[in-house]
């Protein structure tokens, strides 16, 4: 089995909380449980079919919406617990904005036009923009490096997360969250730091945001407009 740099606090259980767990989420569970046998995964899915038959390794299912998981997990002290994305929403945006809205005025706002010329851009009808610096299928094996690509062995000048962070699109301010790689194919984010991140938005408004969660080679982007207090 291979080593990931992810690893417990000695004497701590890491515990995972996949929030999805359609097609994605299941294999990504697989995954899981091969490189932290030892670790606690529950799982998350507002559909109760989705949550049936699942593997006997889970410690356990909650049929409960997206957000208000995630709202729940960020509340808890648990200082070795990673949140991994397996739905086809941006979960911290989506976070952030319901959050926001209870204290000032926030809304979804377009994604600019910001001219990265990346390989693989795509914008859906809501307006979320999905990066890649890959417009193929990656290998499930990949270790993610920073410097370069394992499928074409070209050099990347920068990670995405840093080419993200370094946008300039006035009036628009770039906030990225990185996605940390806890497997091959597999990565999330420590509920503290999307709290974090959240305030850190609240201090910064009023104002534009480009709000991403991205790790080295792909990531997701939303517009977010916010406005005075309530």
């Amino acid at each position: 089995m291979k080593k990931t740099n992810i690893e417990g606090k000695q004497g701590g259980q890491m515990i995972f909380y996949l929030i999805g767990y359609g097609t994605l989420g299941k294999n990504l569970v697989k995954i899981l449980h091969q490189y932290y046998p030892q670790g606690q995964i529950i799982i998350v899915d507002h559909n109760r079919g989705q949550l049936a038959n699942a593997p006997p390794f889970i410690f356990q299912a909650w049929e409960q919406d997206a957000i208000e998981a995630l709202n729940y997990i960020v509340g808890l002290a648990h200082s070795d617990s990673w949140v991994i994305p397996a739905l086809p929403k941006h979960l911290l945006f989506d976070f952030i904005l319901t959050n926001i809205q209870g204290q000032l005025e926030a809304e979804q706002a377009p994604v600019p036009e910001l001219g990265l010329g990346l390989p693989f851009e795509f914008k859906t009808d809501t307006g979320t923009l999905y990066l890649s610096y890959a417009d193929f299928t990656c290998p499930p094996d990949c270790s993610e490096p920073e410097e370069y690509c394992t499928v074409t062995g070209l050099p990347r000048e920068k990670p995405l997360y840093q080419l993200l962070e370094s946008i300039d699109a006035e009036p628009f301010i770039s906030y990225v969250l990185r996605s940390t790689q806890l497997a091959p194919g597999l990565g999330g984010f420590k509920p503290e730091d999307a709290l974090a991140f959240k305030n850190q938005l609240e201090d910064a408004g009023p104002g534009k945001f480009l709000v991403s969660t991205s790790c080295s080679c792909h990531a997701v982007m939303d517009g977010l407009y916010i406005g005075k207090n309530k």
